[in-house]
């Protein structure tokens, strides 16, 4: 997978998310890649490539798709997950068996591998409590065109 997939691939999760209303009355256009910025206010969605996946070869040099893995979570500064649970659910079905892409790479599936929840405290010993609602997201991505 090359680079610029992966950019790609990030802006198709980030105009599919942000664009959905259910999404978009909790959290705006708060979908970001890698990390959020400190000042971002909660709740957000982080984004993040957690592995390039493997390239399937075509015959004769090309490649069929690339598979890579992402993660991504939505995040609230809160002692309760009760409005991640919305946005969990919501992100769930938006993206779930999934298709589409952009004008440059076409996404043949997207596939949750595994969810989780956990609770963090930001920074280390200030109290701040965060909780955070976890996908691991397996997404079949090709270029439009094989060079």
């Amino acid at each position: 997978m090359t680079v610029a997939e992966a950019t790609r691939v990030e802006r198709w999760i980030f105009t599919l998310l942000s664009q959905d209303g259910t999404i978009a009355g909790i959290i705006g256009n708060r979908v970001y890649a890698g990390i959020a910025p400190q000042t971002a206010q909660t709740p957000y969605v982080v984004m993040t490539q957690l592995s390039p996946g493997e390239d399937t070869p075509a015959a004769g040099g090309g490649r069929i798709w690339a598979r890579p893995l992402y993660l991504i979570k939505a995040v609230t500064k809160s002692n309760s997950a009760t409005t991640l649970q919305v946005l969990a659910d919501r992100m769930e079905t938006l993206l779930q068996g999934q298709k589409g892409g952009t004008a440059d790479v076409s996404i043949h599936y997207c596939v949750r591998e595994r969810g989780f929840r956990l609770t963090t405290v930001e920074p280390p010993g200030s109290g701040d409590i965060y909780q955070h609602v976890v996908g691991e997201w397996r997404i079949a991505v090709a270029p439009t065109v094989n060079p």
